[in-house]
């Protein structure tokens, strides 16, 4: 049988992990933005001027949400840490722009959040011939889109959905109406 651990060895323990978590957080890994195309930084161009315009319109109107660092869509409310998004699936862990080539695992796993914003910029693109459509620019347009998604969404029966199994039809039909949203913010 294992003698039970002292104070000190908590404390010996404590101190590891601690150095452990720091030496991590030196060894972050960097996205390279040096190789990005002219067709990405047009996207990420995209991306900052429909947050820095979403951003303005919050603003304006006093509304109580903050654009998601991920897409730049108004997804989260004020108090919005560990939230994630509704469109395009970032949790927020506080990460944005000073830090946005940088890797920082968790919940967003090795994904930095401008490889996110390529990401979902490229599938809006994407979405958009395919529907012979355009991405939604007007804030307005986008909120309403959004509510309708966030109503959609609010659907679902919680108590259900907590006690569906994974091959549930539920889980289904979850999945299809939350990658609705991103057909919804193309306009046709």
């Amino acid at each position: 049988m294992l003698a039970p651990l002292t104070v000190r060895d908590h404390v010996r323990q404590s101190r590891c992990t601690i150095v452990t978590v720091l030496q991590k957080m030196r060894e972050r890994k960097t996205f390279d933005t040096s190789k990005l195309s002219k067709e990405d930084l047009r996207l990420l161009e995209s991306f900052h001027n429909r947050r820095r315009r979403i951003n303005s319109f919050i603003s304006k109107n006093d509304l109580k949400l903050t654009t998601c660092p991920g897409c730049g869509f108004p997804t989260f409310t004020e108090d919005w840490f560990h939230e994630i998004c509704g469109v395009c699936n970032w949790q927020n862990d506080g990460q944005d722009d000073p830090h946005a080539d940088e890797v920082w695992g968790g919940p967003n796993y090795k994904l930095s959040l401008t490889e996110n914003r390529l990401n979902i910029c490229r599938t809006l693109e994407e979405k958009s011939k395919a529907l012979n459509g355009v991405a939604m620019q007007d804030p307005n347009e986008i909120m309403d889109v959004l509510k309708a998604h966030q109503k959609r969404m609010d659907s679902f029966d919680d108590d259900k959905m907590m006690n569906a199994l994974r091959d549930d039809p539920i889980w289904e039909e979850w999945t299809k109406a939350r990658k609705e949203v991103l057909n919804d913010l193309i306009k046709r």
